[in-house]
């Protein structure tokens, strides 16, 4: 190969075109990464206790937003499935305990939301009467948080929760 034939200024002005591209690309991935909606959270069954008064158990969700933008939760729902899911929004009432509904989130502020589980999980039993009633739908179970940026959180629910499901669909089949 004769390298006295190639023209090194082309060579500079592509290479020198391809570095103003990929700066390009870096700016604006960093730029919308910085825009971005960050959550954090967990959902599973708690226990609580005020004072004196007996404990209560019940499913507690917990959000953090950990970004620097702000959002605000508009619903909270569950989706079950693989291939045909399935979506129910889940009803939060006001309690002095949870927080409202819509909640608006700043960086770094967390919101909780509890639901009481009622005599012998009487709320699990419900949802495993009518929308949890296969093994799978327990195992694609999540609880969907949805922000005013047209995006949500799945959150898998804790493994003790998992199990309760499971003894219930098992014992409505077995």
């Amino acid at each position: 190969m004769d390298f006295s034939r190639i023209e090194w200024g082309s060579v500079a002005d592509l290479v020198s075109g391809l570095d103003s591209l990929s700066a390009v690309i870096v700016a604006l991935y960093l730029s919308n990464s910085a825009q971005r909606v960050k959550l954090r959270g967990y959902v599973g069954l708690r226990v609580l206790t005020i004072g004196e008064e007996p404990m209560t158990d019940l499913v507690s969700l917990s959000v953090t937003n950990i970004g620097n933008r702000s959002t605000r939760i508009n619903v909270i729902s569950i989706a079950v499935g693989i291939f045909s899911k399935r979506e129910a929004i889940i009803p939060i009432t006001y309690s002095s305990l949870s927080s409202p509904m819509p909640c608006p989130l700043s960086d770094g502020e967390e919101a909780h939301w509890y639901i009481p589980l009622g005599e012998g999980n009487a709320w699990l039993k419900d949802l495993c009467k009518d929308f949890i009633i296969t093994r799978m739908d327990v195992r694609t179970l999540h609880f969907r948080i949805h922000t005013s940026n047209a995006k949500y959180l799945e959150l898998r629910p804790e493994p003790p929760m998992r199990a309760a499901l499971l003894s219930i669909v098992e014992g409505n089949h077995g």
